[in-house]
């Protein structure tokens, strides 16, 4: 299980945020995953539901991005219509253990023309649901999220007091440098799992952000000082690709297969 967090904004830049945990076939849970990377220069991919599907599909669409004759780059609109078409081969040549554990993505971008716009380019996040993977286009400034987060009522609120808030966005980026919608959604989110713990979702996240020519993955460790003294949460170690979490589910004496975030 997990929750994965997007949007985009008017200041050349897309982010998205997610949790670390996974939910092993024995239900036992781990803080252990990666679950939104770069993929190419400027387009990331997160996932929900199966991992082995997950990297799967990170996998196939970071390797399609490589093929670009130098001096070209992808742009993200046709990027998300033609990975459609791969998401779908990729689930239902899956076994059926993993299709039941679902899939879902959510597809981040920025556009690689520099625009008319001084504030930058372009972004762009889509949401895709398995079976089809139709892609689902996001409008400006609005949050949407993907994952068993959807299901709890004290998350849900707080995604739609952001989006009901007028100029949200812009007033975030006034009163905070460099991606400033995008951090202090991070933080509020932290306090917000780290407060209100569910199932299946970690307080720990990774926030990836893109614009152009830059992609950054971020973490939201932090220390903090209470009657018994000073604590640090920070980020334990994570997998990053089906491989790396095959071997460290396996030395826990754990199956890899149809595990699920």
């Amino acid at each position: 299980m997990t929750w994965v967090i997007g949007g985009t904004t008017a200041f050349g830049y897309s982010f998205g945020i997610s949790d670390i945990q996974v939910t092993y076939k024995n239900k036992s849970t781990r803080d252990c995953l990666q679950k939104i990377c770069g993929v190419g220069d400027y387009i990331a991919l997160g996932f929900s539901g199966s991992v082995k599907i997950g990297f799967a599909m990170l996998d196939v669409l970071s390797r399609y991005l490589q093929a670009v004759p130098p001096g070209n780059v992808w742009h993200p609109e046709y990027v998300v219509n033609m990975f459609q078409i791969m998401a779908q081969n990729i689930f239902e040549k899956s076994d059926k253990e993993e299709k039941d554990r679902d899939c879902r993505l959510m597809f981040i971008g920025a556009d690689p023309r520099r625009t008319e716009n001084e504030l930058g380019s372009r972004t762009y996040l889509y949401r895709l649901y398995a079976p089809y993977f139709k892609p689902l286009y996001t409008k400006p400034e609005q949050l949407v999220s993907v994952g068993i987060g959807n299901k709890v009522d004290r998350y849900m609120k707080m995604l739609r007091q952001i989006n009901n808030s007028p100029n949200f966005f812009w007033r975030m980026e006034a009163s905070h440098q460099g991606a400033g919608t995008a951090h202090f959604i991070k933080r509020k989110l932290t306090f917000l799992l780290r407060e209100n713990p569910a199932k299946g979702i970690s307080p720990h996240l990774h926030t990836c952000i893109v614009r152009l020519g830059q992609l950054d993955v971020f973490v939201n460790d932090m220390s903090t000082l209470s009657k018994e003294g000073a604590a640090k949460f920070a980020m334990p170690k994570v997998a990053t690709s089906y491989s790396e979490f095959d071997r460290m589910t396996r030395q826990r004496g754990i199956a890899a297969e149809a595990a699920s975030c």
